[in-house]
C-alpha cells in the first residue's frame, strides 16, 4: 500500500498560477493544503471557490506581527497536514510526469525520512538544483525560523537525505528573470537589508566585482547552462550581477552605530553659518 502524501503550498498573489498548480497534482495527492499569506489579487477567493468542487483542497489563512517570515509561514502549513509524508511546492511549480509516476514507488521502497528534489527551470533546462523538499510528518522536522531563515527557508532535522531525481519543473513564465529581469531589485532590496555591513564601500565594492564573476562562471560553466545558448548566457549574466550588486549596496549602507544628526553633536540649531 502507498505511503499517504500532502501537498503543503504557500502562496501570496498566485491567482494566475493556483489552479495549473492544483490540476497537476489533484489526482497525485491525498490532500492540498494551501496557506495564503496576505494575498490581495483575489487569490484566496479564488482557491476558497475552488476548495467548494474539491474536497481535497484545504485553505488556510496565515499572518504575523512581526511581518512574513517564510519559514514560520512553511511550518503554520505542516501543521495542518495529516497525512504520512509532505511534499513542499510553490505555486509557480509543476510534477514532471515522470516524478508523478514513479514517487510513490520510491516511497513505499525507501522508506525515506527526508528527500532532497531535484528542480529544473522551465526556460534555462540545464539549470538545475536539489532542494529537500519532501520529508515524513513527525515535529522533529521543519523549517528554521531565525532572522536568516526569514527570506531563505531552510530544513532543519538531523536524518538521513535521499536524493530522488525525477524533477519538479519550476515553471515561472512572466516572473521569470529571462522575462521580468527587473525582479532582481525587489529580492535586491530584501537581501541588502539582511546582510551586515563588515568592510569599507570599497572592500565591498571589489568583493563584488570578485563575487559577481565567480557567479556568472559558476553558473555558466559549472551549471553548464551554456548549453543552453543566449538564454543562458542572460541568465548567468543577470545572476552575476545580482551578486555585484548585492554587495554595491550593502557597502554604501552606514556603518552600524551611525549617528543622525539628534544625536551627533552637530545638531540643528548649533551650526555657525558665518
Amino acid at each position: 500500500m502507498d505511503p499517504t502524501l500532502s501537498i503543503c503550498v504557500i502562496v501570496k498573489n498566485e491567482e494566475k498560477n493556483i489552479e495549473g498548480m492544483i490540476d497537476n497534482v489533484k489526482d497525485f495527492a491525498d490532500e492540498i493544503i494551501i496557506v495564503d499569506t496576505g494575498s490581495t489579487d483575489g487569490a484566496y477567493e479564488y482557491i476558497k471557490n475552488l476548495s467548494v468542487n474539491n474536497e481535497k483542497i484545504k485553505l488556510f489563512l496565515y499572518t504575523s506581527r512581526r511581518g512574513f517570515h517564510f519559514g514560520e509561514a512553511r511550518n503554520f502549513c505542516i501543521s495542518k497536514a495529516t497525512k504520512e509524508y509532505i511534499l513542499m511546492l510553490d505555486a509557480d511549480e509543476r510534477l514532471s510526469a515522470r516524478l508523478r509516476e514513479n514517487f510513490h514507488q520510491f516511497l513505499r521502497e525507501k522508506n525515506p525520512k527526508v528527500i532532497s528534489m531535484l528542480r529544473q527551470d522551465e526556460f534555462v533546462r540545464h539549470l538545475t538544483e536539489y532542494h529537500e523538499r519532501a520529508f515524513e510528518r513527525n515535529n522533529e522536522i521543519l523549517y528554521g525560523v531565525d532572522e536568516e531563515s526569514r527570506v531563505h527557508e531552510q530544513l532543519v532535522h538531523s536524518y538521513k537525505v535521499e536524493k530522488y531525481n525525477d524533477p519538479i519543473l519550476h515553471c515561472q513564465r512572466e516572473n521569470h528573470w529571462l522575462t521580468r529581469p527587473q525582479r532582481i531589485f525587489f529580492q535586491l532590496g530584501l537581501e541588502i537589508n539582511r546582510t551586515p555591513k563588515t568592510k569599507s564601500f570599497f572592500g565591498h565594492l571589489l568583493k563584488g566585482v570578485w563575487y559577481g564573476q565567480w557567479k556568472f562562471r559558476k553558473v555558466y560553466f559549472k551549471q553548464a547552462v551554456y548549453k543552453d545558448g543566449w538564454l543562458g548566457f542572460k541568465y548567468s549574466l543577470l545572476r552575476g550581477l545580482y551578486a555585484f550588486l548585492l554587495q554595491l549596496f550593502v557597502g554604501l549602507k552606514p556603518k552600524e552605530g551611525y549617528k543622525y544628526w539628534e544625536d551627533s553633536k552637530y545638531k540643528i540649531g548649533k551650526i555657525n553659518t558665518t
